[in-house]
């Protein structure tokens, strides 16, 4: 019968027993092929490579990643078109408004009591009461709305 091959972890406990890290020890050939295969490599001297030859490696592994991989476009567009549309749609909005008002305010100035539109006229009239800013006119606009009213 034959043994069950052993597992990723129990591999790497068996090979860091017998072939402990940050050690010069090499161990002689055991009975476990792939451990056998570490030991070779664990033989192998390599020189050091120097630091002119680091920097060549590196830059062309860094040339090979930004052709292979090329930057992804940063994601700033959607900011900046998510902000107009919003301040279109505002703008639409309030545009509405203003004219809605304007109208509305036009309107409301034939308007007489009794009539729907009157309570607005009255509110106009008030605002522009609140609005003047000297007694002067203040008295101006109280004779303007006297006046309208005699005409109504």
């Amino acid at each position: 019968m034959t043994q069950p091959q052993p597992n990723a972890d129990q591999l790497a406990r068996y090979l860091d027993r017998v072939l402990p890290p940050n050690t010069d020890f090499i161990p002689p050939a055991t009975n476990e092929p792939l451990v056998n295969v570490a030991v070779q490599i664990a033989k192998i001297r390599l020189n050091p490579m120097s630091a002119e030859t680091m920097e060549r490696i590196e830059a062309r592994m860094l040339e090979s990643f930004a052709i292979v991989i090329p930057p992804k476009p940063v994601a700033l567009s959607v900011r900046r078109r998510t902000a107009p549309v919003l301040l279109r749609w505002a703008a639409a909005v309030a545009l509405i408004f203003v004219l809605f008002l304007g109208g509305t305010t036009a309107l409301s100035a034939s308007s007489v009591p009794g009539e729907f539109l009157y309570p607005v006229k009255r509110t106009v009239e008030s605002l522009e009461i609140t609005l003047a800013g000297t007694s002067e006119q203040r008295i101006s606009v109280y004779l303007t709305h006297a006046q309208r009213r005699v005409e109504e």
